[in-house]
């Protein structure tokens, strides 16, 4: 049995390797896929370098309009591109972490639901977790930091997440799936899903219709813990003003959401309790990086001082192939090699290797673009960030 743990991230780089740490050691998920929705706080890199490490799958997958989000078609993307290849995709974002209080791994619990012929899903209700009363960002890992959470009740948990199989998906939405006619979603009881409209709602929906709110909170062998809004200032700093994935870019997501979601009754420490494991496998996943990609390489770029052409040379100590990433107004990704011989760079000893330069023309590289950003694809940093205007 494949499963493919599946997101779509936005300025997410601090809390990245927690979460595919937390998920592979923790739940037993091997394989991911990450949506990229360009980020401008180190996330792309990131994503890349792991990606080049064989850590994740790393799409490349912008906001193209101001009005629609990204989520649903990034969702409804790996879907297509990837279904042949797995068996099931749990979809949740880099704030959400499944907890698993079964005494089963999540595959043999899934080959129990499998008994069912019409199980296509399983529905996956919210814990909410709240800043622990921390103003300010401090030192630890997220499920660390944050271990209490709102009663398991509470309404806003009637929301769900999704764990949908392969063959029984129609359409992928951000909280819940279209399934084929005669598959079901099931709960972590194995028990039929009843669907509300709105939360607020009495009235089930239809047989055939699911939605992102459940008539009933089943929330205790498995469940989404979301971690919405963090500490005070990470979530004014970070997320308020981020945009909706599923929405509008101008959305904001202010006090009004703080409040809502600054949910505190109970101390939980059912992702709190992995903090020394999920720490170990962050320090594998470095080792990793520091091996297969320039991630934590030394990286020297000098960029030639001329008008009509993108010219320089780079040099690293990292041993694989290294290329130049060039970003193109938020919205398309155009990737060069290293084309040039520096014989003037390598005489000085600056470089081990004499193709080390790059030389394009604007025009081929931006040709109508307004802004250019470029990096070493897998590096840390940005060199390149100006506005052709």
């Amino acid at each position: 049995m494949r499963i493919a743990l599946a997101a779509i991230f936005k300025n997410e780089c601090e809390y990245i390797l927690e979460w595919i740490a937390y998920h592979r050691r923790i739940i037993g998920i091997t394989d991911f896929i990450i949506a990229d929705n360009v980020s401008d706080d180190g996330s792309s890199q990131l994503l890349e370098a792991l990606d080049q490490a064989g850590q994740i799958k790393r799409i490349f997958f912008p906001r193209i309009s101001d009005t629609e989000g990204p989520q649903v078609p990034a969702y409804n993307h790996i879907i297509e591109s990837f279904s042949q290849d797995y068996d099931y995709f749990l979809f949740i974002d880099a704030d959400e972490f499944l907890v698993n209080n079964t005494e089963l791994p999540l595959t043999d619990f899934i080959a129990t639901c499998e008994t069912n012929p019409n199980f296509g899903a399983l529905a996956l209700n919210w814990r909410i977790f709240g800043s622990s009363g921390n103003t300010y960002k401090q030192d630890g890992l997220v499920i660390e930091r944050f271990y209490r959470a709102s009663r398991k009740v509470e309404k806003v948990n009637c929301h769900v997440k999704t764990l949908v199989a392969s063959k029984a998906v129609q359409k992928m939405h951000i909280h819940q799936a279209d399934l084929k006619d005669n598959y079901i979603f099931i709960n972590e009881n194995r028990e039929k899903v009843i669907f509300l409209d709105r939360p607020s709602s009495s009235t089930p929906c239809p047989d055939n219709k699911s939605a992102p709110f459940t008539k009933d909170i089943n929330n205790s062998l498995f469940y989404v813990a979301h971690f919405a809004v963090k500490s005070k200032s990470e979530h004014f700093s970070k997320k308020a003003g981020r945009g909706s994935a599923g929405g509008l870019s101008s959305r904001e997501k202010g006090r009004q959401y703080f409040t809502g979601h600054d949910l505190n009754q109970e101390i939980c420490m059912d992702l709190n309790k992995h903090c020394e494991i999920v720490e170990d496998e962050i320090r594998s996943i470095k080792r990793n990086l520091k091996e297969k990609s320039p991630y934590y390489a030394y990286i020297r770029v000098n960029l030639d001082n001329r008008y009509d052409r993108f010219s320089g040379w780079i040099t690293t100590d990292f041993d694989g192939p290294v290329t130049i990433q060039c970003l193109l107004d938020s919205k398309t990704q155009v990737e060069l090699t290293l084309n040039t011989q520096r014989k003037d760079v390598y005489a000085k000893g600056l470089s081990s290797i004499q193709k080390c330069g790059f030389s394009y023309p604007w025009s081929e590289i931006g040709k109508y673009s307004q802004n250019i950003k470029a990096w070493v694809k897998g590096g840390n940093l940005v060199f390149l960030d100006i506005s052709l205007n």
